[in-house]
């Protein structure tokens, strides 16, 4: 079993989905409110791999080009993609995603 079904995660969720549910199950299964410390360990170390495979999917918004197409008519510009700043990443919204438990 992969680990985004170990979370009970589709296999292309993104790195925000991965996050909450995280912490949703850490919630439930810590050791320290009266959880399974193995089942904890395994839920960690499926999160920790989740996260990695997520982060490295391209951004949504531009498709991992990291620019966009604006325009009208026959005139267009290449844009720097707002969603991933052109680096062409998927990049985390809420700033956490380095805190692992």
């Amino acid at each position: 079993m992969g680990p985004f079904q170990i979370l009970g995660l589709s296999d292309n969720a993104d790195i925000e989905m991965v996050n909450r549910r995280w912490k949703e199950l850490a919630l439930v299964h810590h050791p320290d409110v009266g959880g399974d410390a193995e089942k904890f360990q395994e839920l960690r170390e499926a999160y920790v791999e989740a996260r990695e495979i997520a982060s490295d999917l391209p951004c949504t918004e531009c498709g991992g080009s990291g620019s966009i197409k604006r325009g009208s008519g026959f005139s267009f510009m290449k844009l720097p993609c707002p969603s991933c700043g052109g680096t062409g990443e998927r990049k985390p919204t809420n700033g956490n995603d380095s805190n692992e438990e």
